[in-house]
């Protein structure tokens, strides 16, 4: 979800075209202008990673942050996401390990207490309910769908290859179509 562009401090290079915020809220139009001064290629789109409204094969980046483990059709999803890739697509899906031991330590740390805090309700209820999908099972949703393409998984911070060590992973993809 590309929200208000909160992300766009993050990104390093910006595409010459076009660069694309997908999120199914509609953005505020104080903040559209701001952000129009500072990027003048940003456009924010209203939809969902479940039904992207574009065409196949139109994008040749796309990268996902933490979205996965929110939508409540997995498959078709990460089916959308293959869909609008181009060949030679590099597709980045950033996800939390949920529900390693880690993200789950740092998680009891530092986030639960904190929504605990300013929410009426549990941290613990409002994961369970937020986060539907987990690690373990996106994985496997992405192998399948993007099986003929090229799959490169790296784990964070702890570089070995286990959810239950680290608190996120990063899924680069080589589309081949």
């Amino acid at each position: 979800m590309g929200g208000e562009g909160e992300h766009l401090k993050f990104v390093r290079i910006f595409p010459e075209r076009e660069y694309i915020s997908l999120d199914p809220r509609i953005v505020d139009k104080k903040v559209l202008l701001k952000i129009s001064h500072k990027h003048r290629n940003v456009r924010f789109v209203v939809g969902s990673v479940e039904d992207i409204p574009f065409p196949e094969n139109y994008f040749d980046h796309i990268k996902s942050t933490c979205v996965l483990a929110h939508v409540d059709r997995l498959f078709v999803s990460v089916s959308e996401l293959r869909r609008v890739s181009t060949n030679n697509c590099k597709l980045i899906i950033l996800m939390p390990t949920d529900p390693g031991l880690l993200n789950l330590l740092v998680k009891k740390l530092f986030a639960y207490p904190k929504i605990n805090r300013i929410s009426k309700f549990p941290a613990g209820l409002i994961y369970s309910l937020d986060h539907k999908n987990s690690h373990n099972n996106i994985l496997e949703v992405i192998k399948y769908v993007f099986s003929k393409d090229q799959i490169k998984i790296t784990y964070l911070p702890f570089l070995v290859k286990s959810a239950n060590i680290n608190i996120l992973s990063i899924v680069k993809i080589t589309v081949s179509k």
